[in-house]
């Protein structure tokens, strides 16, 4: 029984310690990107850089301005998680990037992740359609 016990503990460790962008693991502060890539993470009530932006890690709760900046031709992850509210990613000026599709945390197939290239320069201004307090901007110099 011990011995199941540590072997579980130990597989989570590793688990935890081997995360990084693009995994469908649960994102931690410690999560790593790779060069070209940023992940964000958003939650029920907050917006959390994770990795890849100028910035570095930087938590913002609903109603707080979010920025992540990031050069030319990096990939954003947006990461989604939560217990109780859908999100969808939109940009607020048409066509500024493709928004996600829904997340739903009722349903076991709903998606974990959008990914979105920035090519050109400007501020990429963005909302949660489920939440518009949730919202920011992607800045490429």
């Amino acid at each position: 029984m011990r011995a199941t016990l540590l072997n579980t503990f130990i597989v989570f460790a590793i688990t935890l310690f081997t995360q990084s962008c693009g995994s469908d693991a649960k994102p931690t502060s410690t999560t790593s990107c790779q060069t070209g890539s940023a992940l964000i993470h958003v939650l029920d009530a907050s917006l959390t850089s994770l990795c890849g932006c100028s910035e570095g890690v930087v938590n913002t709760v609903q109603g707080q301005d979010f920025t992540c900046t990031v050069s030319k031709g990096t990939v954003v992850t947006f990461k989604f998680d939560g217990a109780q509210l859908q999100h969808q990613i939109t940009p607020v000026t048409a066509k500024a990037f493709l928004q996600s599709d829904v997340f739903d945390p009722q349903d076991s197939s709903t998606i974990v992740n959008h990914s979105v290239t920035f090519s050109s320069s400007g501020t990429f201004s963005f909302k949660d359609k489920y939440n518009p307090s949730l919202a920011g901007s992607i800045i490429v110099p």
